[in-house]
């Protein structure tokens, strides 16, 4: 909903107006792993516990998952109405080869500039200063440790992001590093790409900004399923589910930012 207007020196009586609010509703999906079969003779012959290895796998494969879906979610906005919403910013720094699956040529790496826009952006939006989040892929660190001022001890004041490779603070964001993050096309207003989409030669990366404040998350805790000495396989059957849903907290996106890689060749 709207904000309450301020009035300097008030000598009516205001005016009570109830304030409509736009529901945020989203759906639980129920993400779940294919089965795995340990055969019996598997663990009298390996020198580990692989049951333990297999299990772990499952979990891993669900935490992935639900990170993948939640930036998708939160990059996206909410739903397709609001994919043009979230704020847009496109890289202008070096060109370099490009890392995307299937993505061929050059796109220009992240710069100082891409960062500042973005914290503009935000600033222009009343997004609180503290809080602030990022996730890139590890393209896009390699891309912020060629910055001069991200190098410079008085930008990373807080640790050296050498000795914190995976989360460091910077310009007052706290920077997360995954493999991979969030893929658009190449369009003149890029556009998302679902998770598990087909990739393109013309595909570009992407670093996801946002305040906690302006995006939501669900999830619950993982069920692992296990059917343990089953005649027919001769040995056991795991597999693992958890219901999850993601989106953006606010219907004009505030307080979300893409900054996504520009195509050059």
């Amino acid at each position: 909903g709207t904000d309450p207007a301020v009035v300097a020196n008030r000598t009516i009586k205001g005016v009570a107006a109830k304030r409509t609010d736009l529901a945020t509703k989203y759906s639980l999906a129920e993400l779940s792993t294919d089965p795995t079969w340990l055969q019996m003779s598997e663990e009298l012959l390996v020198s580990y516990d692989k049951r333990a290895s297999i299990l772990e796998a499952h979990k891993n494969a669900l935490n992935t998952a639900i990170a993948d879906r939640t930036a998708y979610e939160w990059g996206l906005g909410g739903d397709d109405a609001r994919a043009t919403l979230p704020v847009k910013v496109r890289t202008t720094g070096t060109a370099r080869p490009v890392y995307t699956p299937s993505a061929t040529g050059t796109r220009n790496a992240i710069s100082f500039a891409d960062v500042l826009k973005a914290i503009t952006a935000l600033n222009s939006q009343y997004v609180p200063l503290e809080g602030r989040c990022a996730l890139i892929n590890a393209k896009m660190l390699e891309d912020l440790f060629n910055i001069t001022e991200f190098k410079s001890s008085d930008y990373v004041n807080q640790k050296r992001a050498e000795d914190a490779p995976h989360t460091f603070t910077w310009l007052g964001i706290k920077w997360y590093v995954r493999s991979r993050s969030n893929v658009f096309d190449n369009a003149g207003t890029p556009v998302i790409k679902a998770v598990g989409a087909a990739g393109a030669a013309t595909d570009n990366g992407s670093a996801l900004i946002w305040h906690p404040d302006f995006v939501r998350r669900a999830e619950g805790s993982a069920k692992i399923f296990m059917n343990i000495d089953d005649p027919e396989f001769y040995g056991s059957v795991f597999s693992a589910a958890v219901r999850y849903g993601a989106f953006g907290a606010r219907a004009d996106c505030k307080g979300i930012v893409n900054v996504i890689e520009t195509w050059v060749t």
